[in-house]
Formats: structure tokens, C-alpha cells, sequence
């Protein structure tokens, strides 16, 4: 499953053992937006920023579309956080921690999300972006199952 093997990425990368994060984060991105349905499967990450066909406003063509940051922006990851996951009223919780490696030398932060397992990742954003795709995941194979 796609999904999956995205969340994995998200999971095990490490921002800070990156020559040039920006570029690495970026392809990262765009599959968590196309996964999401935010992004055409034709677009693509060329010369440090994103190509491909759009459509906006009933104008269409080729250039370079906005993806959102997911892997360094909290805001951004919220967005992933689908409206229906709540459970008891709690949404979601997220840590960081301040310690080096608490569970394995590059997680500094996880986070949950009502109705999937927790992540962890290197830094929030990571780890709520991971939260958010399992989730996701979930309701995806519970959908597949009632059809």
C-alpha cells in the first residue's frame, strides 16, 4: 500500500542528517499531497521546486503549483488530520522531546491521532504528519471494507 510506505519515509527521516533538507523534504511532500489527492500524479519535483499541469479558478496549464510544506510546518501537518478523527473529544496529542533519542537516536517528537496508532519521528511536524497518514490509512481500509 502506498500509503504505508510514505508514512515509513516520513517516520524514519532525519532532517538533520541531510546535506540539503529543502530538497529532500520536498519530493516528501508531494507524495503526501498526492497520496491525499491534493496533487496530480504527473507532478514532479525539477530544480528545486514543483512542475507540473494545474488547474485554478477554470484556467488550467503547466507550472509550478504550491504544495504545502507537511514535513516542517506544524500548521501544514494539521491539515492532514482528517475533520472525523476525534475520540472523546480528544483530536489529537503531540510531545517533543528534549533528551537525545529517547526511543532511537533521530525520534525527538511523536504524536497521536484519535483512531490510529502513534508515531514518532524526528521532529513534530514528522511525527504529526505520520499520525495524521495513519489515520488516513485507516479510514481508507475501513472504507474499503464496508464496499
Amino acid at each position: 500500500m502506498r500509503i504505508a510506505s510514505i508514512i515509513e519515509r516520513v517516520e524514519a527521516y532525519d532532517p538533520r542528517q541531510s546535506l540539503d533538507n529543502r530538497a529532500d523534504e520536498m519530493p516528501l511532500d508531494l507524495e503526501i499531497a498526492k497520496v491525499i489527492g491534493l496533487a496530480s500524479e504527473d507532478w514532479q519535483v525539477a530544480r528545486g521546486s514543483v512542475t507540473g499541469y494545474f488547474s485554478g479558478d477554470g484556467v488550467g496549464g503547466f507550472g509550478n503549483p504550491t504544495v504545502p510544506r507537511y514535513t516542517r510546518s506544524l500548521d501544514a501537518a494539521m491539515t492532514l488530520v482528517p475533520d472525523n478523527a476525534d475520540a472523546a473529544g480528544e483530536r489529537l496529542r503531540l510531545e517533543a522531546y528534549n533528551s537525545h533519542g529517547v526511543l532511537a537516536p533521530h525520534v525527538r517528537a511523536s504524536a497521536w491521532v484519535a483512531g490510529a496508532p502513534r508515531a514518532y519521528a524526528a521532529t513534530p511536524a514528522l511525527a504529526l504528519c505520520a499520525a495524521a497518514l495513519r489515520v488516513r490509512a485507516a479510514l481508507q481500509n475501513r472504507e474499503a471494507g464496508d464496499e
